[in-house]
């Protein structure tokens, strides 16, 4: 169940940054994938490492929620950040 939350945490902030950022429907994926991927690296390794429980992605906590999204947050942005510093222009 937890799981299933992390991702659909996931899609929903790389589609709402992927929206915003890019026109592209390449771009808007890796965006939703990546958010996908920062959302579960943020439930399964932040959320432990600030005391929110152990991993277990079944069992749903507000803490883990919040460390989903904040670790897709940081990761989509370290994506969109390294995009800007390699001239990429995603307001087409």
């Amino acid at each position: 169940m937890n799981l299933l939350i992390w991702i659909a945490t996931g899609i929903a902030l790389g589609g709402i940054i992927g929206y915003f950022a890019t026109s592209d429907r390449l771009e808007y994926l890796l965006n939703v994938v990546s958010g996908i991927v920062g959302a579960v690296l943020g439930g399964c390794v932040l959320a432990p490492m600030f005391g929110t429980g152990a991993i277990d992605i079944n069992k749903f906590s507000s803490g883990k929620l919040i460390a989903a999204i904040v670790g897709a947050s940081i990761l989509l942005a370290l994506i969109n950040l390294a995009h800007a510093k390699n001239g990429v222009d995603r307001t087409d």
